[in-house]
């Protein structure tokens, strides 16, 4: 369980800070594919992870993951009703994607790494 909760935080991290690096010096507008590659990279590793701690004890969770949970639900929810009921709102909703999405990938990051870090200490 280390381990894994070890390379989850740390490959998190790489990949985060790869598609930043990558963006920044490439000079990647957000429709390059090096800027959509990382950032759906890293959605897709968070999405894994987040599917497999549903599985795994409460012991090794902290509480932030349930707000994160709740976070995730919600902007999916926002979602679904942008694009069914107010069609019109989606570009809006999408565009918020952008700016909202990064700040949830750093807050499950730092779930991520203090988890691992209450782990390495029990």
């Amino acid at each position: 369980m280390k381990l894994f909760k070890t390379i989850d935080w740390i490959g998190q991290l790489l990949l985060i800070v790869i598609g930043a690096l990558l963006a920044l010096f490439r000079k990647a507008d957000i429709l390059s594919a090096d800027f959509t590659a990382a950032y759906l990279l890293v959605g897709c590793w968070q999405l894994l992870s987040m599917l497999v701690h549903l599985f795994l004890p409460a012991a090794v969770k902290i509480k932030a993951r349930k707000y994160y949970l709740w976070l995730l639900a919600l902007t999916m929810l926002a979602g679904v009703v942008t694009g069914v009921i107010i069609e019109k709102a989606i570009i809006g909703y999408l565009f918020a994607m952008l700016f909202w999405t990064p700040l949830l990938a750093i807050f499950y990051l730092v779930i991520s790494y203090k988890e691992a870090k209450q782990l390495q200490q029990q």
